[in-house]
């Protein structure tokens, strides 16, 4: 449909893309044309998503609950952008997920819709909403034709598997949940890892399968070591996405986290080098004497006084010792009383 970004635009305030202007490359495009690359990049389709799952392509993935965010996510170019519950936890105040309504989640997913109208969009069925097959149905179907969303995701595993099949044969496409399920936290004692056990594990992977085989056509995996989300993406050939489950699964998330994995590995291999440089000027700043008569001066360290030796100056340049104090960063305790500042 035709969509009219100048004039949602004005009723939004400034172009938030222009924050970034200075940071552009000269090679991308103006951004008085990005509203247009908006309006005719193509959106991608449900079949889509398998098909790029068994190419073995990654897909970006932006959880997103207003019009502001929905917009930018779609100049950025994402995939997908996931209107999830756990927005009662981030934008309303909640403690959990288990507070929001449908009519919240539809509210939400129009701005959403609004805001990135050629993007594909899902859109997560709260807690109440799909605890039998009638109510399932019915509020899928609600959800659907009211919100502008693309699917519906629920957290139903094999126990669940005929209300997932009940959804998908109303014509709506579904997904769902594997892993920490939010909708259960009390039951598992709060927002912690699952699958730590051989028997945890096979259990979330035979969930998987049933969320396949009951018509899902995608599912989310949340919260558990990353083998064992390895072992669930490997165990369905539909779209997963990956939160706190470390680089399984085909969205964005996962993307971040193994790059910062790998961060953090060269931070630690670096922090190494630094400590192993550090113990070594402290074992040879004993063995020098000048080294060690710095270190009599209040405030030089071992450190501090391995570099002066190092790289200090000739002390003939130096008028007396407290020009050579200001040089080095030792300041001289002050003494005030007046207004009057002295410095002995």
């Amino acid at each position: 449909r035709a969509v009219n970004h100048d004039a949602r635009r004005k009723s939004m305030g400034p172009d938030p893309s222009a924050y970034c202007s200075k940071w552009n490359n000269k090679s991308d495009p103006p951004l008085s044309q990005v509203s247009q690359m908006t309006e005719t990049r193509q959106k991608l389709t449900l079949p889509q998503l398998a098909q790029k799952k068994a190419a073995g392509e990654r897909l970006v993935m932006v959880a997103v609950g207003e019009v502001l965010t929905a917009t930018w996510a779609e100049r950025a170019g994402v995939d997908i952008v996931g209107v999830g519950d756990s927005l009662g936890m981030t934008l309303h105040g909640h403690e959990n997920t288990l507070a929001m309504t449908v009519d919240q989640m539809i509210m939400h997913t129009q701005a959403v819709r609004r805001g990135a109208p050629n993007t594909l969009c899902l859109v997560s069925m709260p807690y109440g909403s799909y605890a039998t097959l009638e109510l399932a149905v019915t509020n899928a179907v609600r959800i659907m034709k009211e919100s502008g969303a693309d699917a519906v995701k629920l957290q139903l595993g094999r126990e669940g598997a005929h209300i997932i099949r009940a959804v998908a044969d109303a014509g709506v496409p579904v997904m769902s949940h594997v892993g920490l399920l939010p909708h259960k936290v009390h039951q598992m004692g709060g927002f912690k890892m699952q699958g730590r056990t051989a028997e945890a594990a096979m259990e979330i992977v035979e969930n998987a399968r049933a969320i396949e085989a009951a018509g899902a056509i995608g599912l989310e995996i949340e919260a558990m070591p990353y083998e064992v989300g390895k072992a669930v993406d490997d165990a369905v050939a539909i779209f997963t996405f990956s939160i706190g489950a470390g680089a399984a699964g085909n969205g964005l998330i996962a993307l971040i986290l193994a790059e910062c994995e790998e961060m953090l590995v060269a931070i630690f291999a670096l922090t190494t080098r630094i400590d192993a440089k550090t113990l070594k000027l402290k074992k040879l700043s004993k063995q020098s004497e000048i080294s060690r008569r710095l270190q009599t001066i209040p405030g030089v360290g071992p450190l501090t006084a391995m570099a002066i030796e190092a790289f200090a100056p000739p002390m003939e340049i130096f008028r007396c010792g407290r020009d050579f104090a200001a040089r080095i960063g030792l300041v001289p305790k002050q003494h005030s009383s007046g207004n009057k500042a002295r410095l002995p």
